[in-house]
């Protein structure tokens, strides 16, 4: 197409007032004017359509799409991707910002080479009890992977680090990223690294850029440990057997993979041991049990607990526990740290690594 533009940046939201306009800002605001911005609306009840169709109004760069009802993330990313004209494809949840210099840095570097995607850092702000903002700035390790095999042993550190499964620290090639199919998956939470997990299956090549140009606000209150999600456990496995499978179709399934994915899998063990300790939770204390020992005598346990050691001490504990079958220890140990977590926040917020 001759008016393509170089970026589509997808931006879906529901009731964001709040957010919405510096989100869409800070794209438009960016020295690097080749864009499109697709915001979707999915059925908001608060002021944001107004806000968003203000924002479409007054630059043409921008453009708004509005679902007839609510229907998820996932639904409204997939329908921006649908409309998405930009030869690179970006995402940004509504409440989150670009750092300026972000498209200029991109535009520069597509001078040069045009990779299947580019992968950037994160500025993560976690909002504390007090108005306190703890900030931590992830970025990975620069280089360029110009073949499958090369950008494929680059992918568990991407894991370290936390920077795999996230959409708003990527720009996609849109062709690539359509023509493998992918989709954004509509689960309750990890849906972002399930698509990545599909997307990187065959890239061919990427570039990792060691700055942090998305910032990323997570506010405890709207924080997946304080949601009840009921299949959290179930959704959470996927992940950990995707990460696992993809390493093992690769050939990449070592000791050092097995220790990164061990320590992954104790985290999602400790956080639905937290969940269940939450009283909206309608399990019996013999379901809440039957999932303990899911954890243990299950495939990815079986496979991944036997000699795991995890850098924290409480994971340590948790993983001890559950090969020795400690059920009512470990149920304890969730009630405990959930208790931190609700009743001293500011505690919990300084060791919220455990």
């Amino acid at each position: 197409m001759a008016d393509r533009p170089m970026f589509s940046v997808v931006i879906p939201f529901y009731n964001c007032e709040r957010y919405i306009e510096a989100a869409v800002c800070s794209v438009t605001g960016q020295t690097f004017s080749d864009i499109e911005v697709i915001l979707v609306d999915d059925a908001s009840e608060d002021g944001s359509h107004g806000i968003a169709a203000r924002l479409a109004a007054d630059d043409r760069r921008v453009s708004l799409i509005t679902l007839a009802s609510n229907s998820g993330a996932a639904a409204a990313r997939n329908e921006g991707i649908a409309h998405a004209r930009g030869r690179y494809l970006m995402f940004l949840d509504a409440d989150d910002v670009y750092e300026p210099g972000l498209m200029e840095y991109l535009g520069r570097v597509l001078d040069r080479r045009a990779p299947e995607v580019m992968v950037w850092g994160v500025v993560q702000e976690d909002y504390l009890p007090g108005e306190k903002v703890n900030v931590r700035r992830v970025v990975p390790v620069a280089k360029f992977c110009a073949s499958e095999e090369e950008l494929r042993k680059e992918i568990l550190e991407l894991e370290r680090r936390e920077l795999y499964g996230y959409l708003w620290n990527k720009a996609y090639l849109t062709d690539a990223f359509r023509g493998r199919g992918v989709t954004i998956p509509d689960q309750s939470f990890n849906e972002d690294e399930m698509a990545n997990i599909m997307f990187f299956e065959h890239a061919g090549s990427a570039l990792f850029i060691p700055k942090a140009f998305t910032r990323y606000r997570r506010k405890r209150e709207g924080s997946l440990t304080h949601r009840y999600l009921g299949d959290y456990y179930e959704v959470a496995m996927k992940r950990v057997e995707g990460l696992l499978r993809q390493q093992a179709r690769w050939k990449l399934y070592d000791e050092e993979c097995r220790k990164v994915l061990a320590a992954m899998l104790l985290r999602y063990d400790l956080s639905a041991l937290m969940r269940i300790a939450d009283r909206r939770c309608s399990l019996s204390h013999y379901e809440k049990r039957k999932m303990v020992r899911h954890m243990r005598s299950g495939a990815l346990g079986r496979e991944l607990l036997p000699g795991a050691s995890p850098d924290s001490r409480v994971l340590r504990l948790l993983a001890a526990w559950l090969q020795k079958g400690r059920i009512e220890s470990c149920l304890l140990l969730g009630q405990a740290v959930w208790f931190v977590r609700t009743r001293m926040p500011g505690i919990y917020g300084r060791v919220a690594g455990v």
